[in-house]
């Protein structure tokens, strides 16, 4: 079936002032990053790095002879900011590119055949250079081709470690989960009993249960009774199960926290205040759904992690240009202590707490997310 694909950008070649070096071997071009005011929350790590292959990509003489793809699950939500950060990238770089995604609304497996089609429409385009934020392991072969054609590729967001991208860059979700399950720990403040943890143990989603098992294993390790439940990502069907949970008479442990490790974290909250429960748990989330906000506004969430998922799509723009300019063996040594396993590049994990929703509002303004 075909299915329409939402645009986000489409970003002209610059003129020739950022052209290539003069003929005497010096580089003419700079590059100008849009400054970001000092914040609690501004990641100076991932900062220093693109200043770096700032420098090294200036010093190689590079020109704007290239235009990048950026393909993501969808351009609304949680994707958003990523258009952001890739969009800021290219204007940047003043180089060609489009950052894509499925229309608002389309269902899971229509995304899976909206991505490969537009992929497979671009692998005979003028496009050298692909951001992919993959669906699923079904893309494997379409990578490969874009590689084996002379393109260069890195994934965001999710992974596919099996095909021939260069590098994967994203959160680090076993580490997100230990992260989550401090965060909870934390605001326990030393209190222990029964903690629900709603993640998944489906085992095809590897990246969903590293990030549940790190939640669950330090919880657990902290003296916490942990009862892990699935997603079952339809709001009725998932409070019901969270309530049945929170009330199971068989559990004698007094429940203290609730933590949810995906977007639909709110859930803990709606359920715990549905429920017949004497005093609330504390409730720690994920992501930045307007229902978590709300939560954490009224004291019913204490926290909730975000994915820096700006960075994300704005970091795998300029490592992009960095392959396509230095090579990949320098822009893997430029990501230093960033890089796990030889090919993922963690772009980490930002705590906010209720107290400092005003901050982060602050700060997100400033990247231009809000």
């Amino acid at each position: 079936m075909q299915r329409s694909i939402t645009t986000a950008v489409l970003i002209g070649l610059c003129g020739t002032a950022c052209g290539p070096a003069e003929q005497d071997g010096s580089p003419t071009r700079e590059i100008r990053r849009v400054p970001i005011q000092q914040s609690r929350f501004k990641p100076d790590d991932l900062e220093a790095l693109v200043d770096t292959l700032v420098d090294d990509v200036e010093a190689a003489g590079a020109t704007q002879d290239t235009s990048i793809a950026v393909v993501l699950k969808a351009l609304v939500g949680f994707w958003y900011p990523i258009t952001i950060g890739a969009n800021r990238a290219l204007g940047e770089l003043e180089i060609e590119g489009a950052v894509v995604g499925a229309p608002e609304g389309t269902e899971d497996d229509d995304a899976q055949t909206a991505q490969r089609e537009l992929l497979e429409d671009l692998l005979t385009g003028r496009h050298e250079g692909l951001v992919l934020a993959p669906v699923d392991d079904s893309l494997n072969d379409v990578v490969d081709q874009w590689v084996e054609g002379g393109g260069t590729a890195v994934t965001i967001d999710g992974d596919l470690p099996n095909s021939s991208r260069q590098l994967y860059i994203g959160t680090d979700n076993h580490r997100a989960g230990i992260t989550a399950g401090e965060t909870l720990l934390d605001v326990l403040d030393g209190v222990t009993g029964r903690v629900i943890v709603l993640g998944t143990t489906d085992e095809p989603w590897a990246a969903g249960v590293a990030r549940t098992q790190g939640a669950a294993n330090t919880l657990a390790a902290a003296g916490n009774y942990v009862t892990v439940l699935n997603s079952r990502w339809e709001s009725v069907a998932e409070i019901q199960a969270l309530i049945e949970a929170i009330e199971d008479p068989a559990d004698d442990a007094p429940l203290v926290g609730m933590l949810g490790v995906f977007a639909n974290a709110h859930a803990c909250a709606t359920a715990a205040l549905q429920s017949r429960i004497g005093e609330l748990p504390k409730i720690v989330a994920f992501d930045f759904e307007d229902a978590t906000i709300n939560y954490m506004e009224q004291g019913v969430i204490q926290a909730t992690h975000a994915q820096r998922q700006y960075y994300m799509g704005y970091l795998a723009v300029y490592t992009l240009y960095s392959i396509q300019v230095l090579g990949i063996e320098q822009t893997k040594s430029n990501a230093g202590i960033h890089l796990f396993g030889g090919t993922h590049l963690n772009t980490g994990l930002d705590v906010i707490y209720a107290h400092e929703l005003t901050e982060w509002d602050a700060f997100v303004d400033e990247i231009g997310i809000d």
